[in-house]
Parts: C-alpha cells; sequence; structure tokens
C-alpha cells in the first residue's frame, strides 16, 4: 500500500513519493510528524540545481531553495545573474544659490537600490538634478530709485543697463554700474 500514490511503470505497480521525499522498501515512509523522509535535493541532484559560481542551495522540507552570492540576483533556471543598478530616492533639494533675481538649487541621489555587481549595468539617468528658484526681482535699495532708463543712486545719476548693482559699499561720483 503506497501512503502517496501509486503507479504502474514498466508493467510494475509503483509507489510514488511526493517531490522531496524518498521511498523506503515499497511506500513511504510515514514518520510521527506524518511526514516522509526528506532528502537532500542539494546534495543528490546533479547537477547542483543552483547556479555552482555564485549560488548555494539551501534544503527544505520537501523541496530546495537558491540564494544567490552578495550582488547576484536570482534569475530563470535558478542562475544567479548579474546585478543591475537601480537609483535610490532623490536626496532633498539644495539651499538656493540666489536670494532673489533666480539662483540655482541642486539635488543628486546615488546608483544604490541596488548598487550594480559584476557586469551589472549601472544607472541610467542623471545623479544630480537642478532647477531655478528664487526667480523674482530683488527689491531696491533704500538708495536706489529708478526713473525710465535712469537709475539714481544717493543723488548721482546713471544709464539703466541689464545688470543690477547691489550696493554693499558707498559709491564715489567715478564709479558706474
Amino acid at each position: 500500500m503506497c501512503s502517496y500514490k501509486c503507479a504502474f511503470v514498466n508493467n510494475i505497480d509503483t509507489c510514488l513519493c511526493p517531490v522531496g521525499f524518498e521511498m523506503t522498501t515499497t511506500s513511504c515512509v510515514v514518520l510521527i510528524s506524518n511526514f516522509s523522509t526528506d532528502i537532500n535535493e542539494c546534495k543528490t541532484m546533479t547537477p547542483n540545481p543552483c547556479d555552482p559560481n555564485h549560488g548555494i542551495c539551501i534544503n527544505i522540507v520537501g523541496s530546495y531553495i537558491c540564494v544567490c552570492d552578495d550582488g547576484y540576483m536570482l534569475g530563470p533556471n535558478n542562475t544567479c545573474n548579474d546585478r543591475n543598478g537601480n537609483w535610490a530616492t532623490w536626496g532633498g533639494w539644495s539651499n538656493c544659490s540666489q536670494m532673489c533675481n533666480g539662483g540655482i538649487a541642486y539635488r543628486s541621489r546615488y546608483c544604490s537600490s541596488p548598487s550594480p555587481q559584476g557586469l551589472g549595468r549601472n544607472c541610467i539617468g542623471n545623479a544630480t538634478g537642478e532647477q531655478q528658484c528664487n526667480t523674482q526681482d530683488c527689491p531696491l535699495t533704500k538708495d536706489e530709485e529708478v526713473y525710465g532708463r535712469t537709475i539714481y543712486v544717493r543723488g548721482l545719476e546713471y544709464d539703466l543697463v541689464r545688470y543690477v548693482c547691489i550696493l554693499t559699499t558707498f559709491i564715489s561720483s567715478e564709479v558706474k554700474c
């Protein structure tokens, strides 16, 4: 009497056991735990069912699992493949480079989720990003007044040009922007 399945193979009634179990004598042996004797596929299967170069076979009751070395991913047919890189999440934006009149803020990310291993592909795309910030015009200082295309600073007249002069020191009458 078989404890799992019977089959007629080569004109002989044969007992079959589930995958990962072995038959003893004429039937699958039933232990106290109501399971048949577990075989170690990692040792009995030839060739080893897992990638022999970058993986190991771990026996579990009724089967086995393949685990790849660090840096490799389990692929089809239990092969361990080189690991392609993938971007981690973006970091926060930096402070703006200018308080007004337009500046740039930066952020970065790393190719570490996971990082590429073996012959795996590096991350595609940019590791840094930038965006414009503080695009509003700078306010005039208390010493500046603008009329048309002429700027008056402390009573001195200058032609207004595209560039904005920020007063940090006293300007003599000989200095023009």
